[in-house]
C-alpha cells in the first residue's frame, strides 16, 4: 500500500487490520502519530519517512528518516 505525499495526518487504528498488507509507504506525509500496536504486524517493509514524527518513535519495525527533534 503505497500512500506517500498524501498529506497524511492520522492513520486509522484499523489499519492493524489488514492482514494480508506486508508492504505500507508513508513517507512525505504529515503524520505526528501512529497507532500503539502498528508494529504487532509483520510488514516485510515500512517506512514512515519525512513525516513529523519526533525522535521518541523508536520502532523496530519502521524505516525512518528525516526525522525532527520532540519538542517538549
Amino acid at each position: 500500500l503505497y500512500l506517500n505525499n498524501n498529506q497524511l495526518t492520522t492513520l486509522p487504528e484499523s489499519i492493524e487490520n489488514l492482514n494480508f498488507l506486508t508492504n505500507l509507504y508513508l513517507n512525505y506525509n504529515q503524520l505526528t502519530t501512529l497507532p500503539v500496536n502498528i508494529c504487532n504486524h509483520n510488514y516485510y517493509n515500512f517506512e514512515v519517512s519525512n513525516n513529523q514524527l519526533c525522535e521518541d518513535y523508536h520502532y523496530d519495525c519502521i524505516s525512518i528518516w528525516g526525522v525532527q527533534e520532540c519538542s517538549d
